[in-house]
């Protein structure tokens, strides 16, 4: 376990940004970390533009936003270990996924906004974080876009259900839950006859305040069971693997990423 030493903050403008920045901040002071911050301009061109002239509008205008971003990006971290970089996809070609994930695999973590609910063909999918999390193979620390004040892991809550993508997600949350003042595992009830006693050892040899809660297996939505707990509790972090079935039969059938990418209201920690 170490902490983290390199921050990929990704800015998008909505109304989780602030929020994103600002916990961006924390975790930087925090670790002593360096950060940078990463402003993508969507590639899709609008049928419309055929014209030059309404070609160059359209160039200008992503420009304009993505200096608007820095901008916000330097304002919000003032001093230390700081670098922006941008990319504009209408000049460089791309798509927003490729870009953020291959930036962001030189990172130890990626702090990112809940996506506003999408209004047009350029915003966001409202579970970017979690495809990041998994094309770059990097944690994703998502802050929910109704707002969120502090640095989050001080009071964690755990998704465990014995899978590949969670044990991946409490490893890669080990440098915040080191530090919590009480972290709780949440189990999945299943076949095993102690599914949640094998990490909570574990996660107290790493110094790690743990309680473990077991839940019988339910047809009641998982993400919904974390909110409710993480709500009782008045937990600042949600831990949880992401897509432990593939994307495309969750988009098809449901599934706990995407209704909690929807639904979060607190941090959300996301590792695949």
């Amino acid at each position: 376990m170490t902490a983290w030493k390199d921050l990929l903050v990704y800015l998008e403008e909505g109304a989780a940004l602030d929020s994103a920045l600002a916990s961006a901040g924390l975790l930087a002071e925090h670790f002593g970390a360096h950060v940078v911050g990463l402003a993508v301009s969507p590639f899709r061109l609008p049928l419309e533009l055929s014209q030059p002239s309404r070609l160059r509008d359209y160039g200008e205008r992503n420009r304009e936003r993505l200096e608007r971003l820095q901008g916000r990006f330097e304002q919000a971290l003032p001093h230390g270990r700081r670098e922006w970089r941008s990319h504009d996809g209408l000049a460089e070609g791309g798509e927003r996924l490729d870009v953020i994930s291959r930036h962001a695999r030189y990172a130890d973590a990626v702090v990112m906004g809940q996506p506003d609910r999408p209004r047009g063909e350029d915003d966001a999918a409202v579970d970017l974080p979690a495809q990041v999390a998994v094309a770059s193979g990097r944690p994703v620390l998502v802050l929910p876009r109704d707002g969120w004040e502090g640095r989050p892991g001080r009071r964690a809550l755990v998704g465990w259900n014995g899978s590949r993508e969670a044990a991946r997600a409490i490893a890669d949350a080990l440098p915040l839950l080191a530090g919590a003042e009480a972290v709780k595992v949440l189990v999945a009830g299943g076949g095993d006859a102690d599914p949640g006693g094998d990490v909570g050892a574990w996660l107290s040899r790493h110094g790690v305040p743990v309680e473990v809660e077991q839940r019988e297996r339910s047809r009641e939505d998982p993400a919904r069971i974390l909110l409710d707990v993480a709500a009782s509790d008045d937990a600042d972090l949600v831990v949880m693997g992401a897509y432990g079935q593939s994307r495309m039969r969750e988009l098809v059938l449901g599934g706990t990423t995407r209704e909690m990418m929807h639904r979060m209201e607190r941090p959300v920690l996301l590792a695949h």
